[in-house]
């Protein structure tokens, strides 16, 4: 089997749009260049459509103007096809359950970056204080001194200072 030929569909673009966007370096998935975790939390349904439908958020007339169109869009769908208005009910449902189970796969996601740093920040922790103890009170001078030798001496009077009251970390 030939390295170019990949398995499944990893890698392989079927399509791109300017709409959405998935941005793992602030662990999100965009709408028009906005976070979709923002935009469940601070905007109404009809201001994520116009920002879908126009590439933008709407202001306040804008948005007044496109809630009373859609208004009158369900009026005269009522009207003329009323299996019409159960299914805009049902793609509105959707479209807010599907921002739900985002916003709870990003909320899954963020927990499992922080239980990693927080994890990383504990492996140093234990580093530096090995058992809950302070590393000097475990790790006797005299092992450093003969691991290092006379060196070690100057790299530490170069780097710390006695009358500083704040924790020291020497890289040798």
């Amino acid at each position: 089997m030939s390295e170019d030929i990949k398995k499944g569909l990893m890698g392989v673009t079927v399509d791109e749009t300017a709409i959405s966007k998935v941005m793992p370096e602030i662990n999100s998935l965009t709408y028009r260049g906005y976070a979709a975790q923002d935009l469940c939390a601070n905007c109404k349904f009809e201001e994520v459509a116009y920002l879908i439908l126009n590439g933008e958020l709407p202001n306040k007339k804008q948005l007044r103007d496109f809630e009373r169109e859609e208004s009158k869009e369900r009026k005269i769908s009522k009207k003329t096809d009323k299996s019409f208005i159960g299914a805009l009910n049902a793609q509105e449902k959707k479209q807010f359950n599907g921002l739900d189970m985002l916003e709870k796969r990003l909320l899954k996601s963020e927990q499992k970056i922080h239980e990693q740093k927080i994890s990383k920040i504990m492996t140093l922790l234990d580093e530096i204080s090995p058992n809950d103890n302070l590393q000097e009170r475990i790790f006797n001078f005299s092992n450093f001194y003969k691991d290092y030798g006379k060196n070690m001496i100057d790299i530490i009077k170069n780097n710390l200072d006695p009358l500083d009251q704040k924790f020291s970390v020497v890289e040798i």
